[in-house]
């Protein structure tokens, strides 16, 4: 089953259809990515519990792999709440 389908995940990744937020993410069958003119995050499943996240900045970029949907899911929400302040408050 495709993770965009189940429940548990389109909980996690509420904070990403909020008004401010929701047009810099393109949802796909296993994942997402999140683009500003800042930022991109791509997160993607890569095996059945297995996540990958790519974190691109203007000065740098980073690469982790998560046994756990949550936690990836979560330091995604970090950043996006940071760089998001006014959304997330609504």
């Amino acid at each position: 089953m495709k993770i965009s389908k189940t429940e548990y995940y389109i909980r996690l990744t509420e904070f990403l259809r909020a008004d401010g937020i929701r047009d810099k993410v393109t949802f796909f069958d296993d994942g997402f990515t999140y683009m500003s003119r800042t930022l991109a995050i791509s997160f993607e499943r890569e095996s059945k519990s297995n996540y990958r996240v790519v974190i691109i900045c203007p000065e740098s970029a980073m690469q982790q792999t998560y046994s756990n949907i949550a936690g990836a899911i979560a330091d995604v929400r970090e950043l996006v709440i940071f760089e998001n302040p006014d959304e997330a408050a609504a």
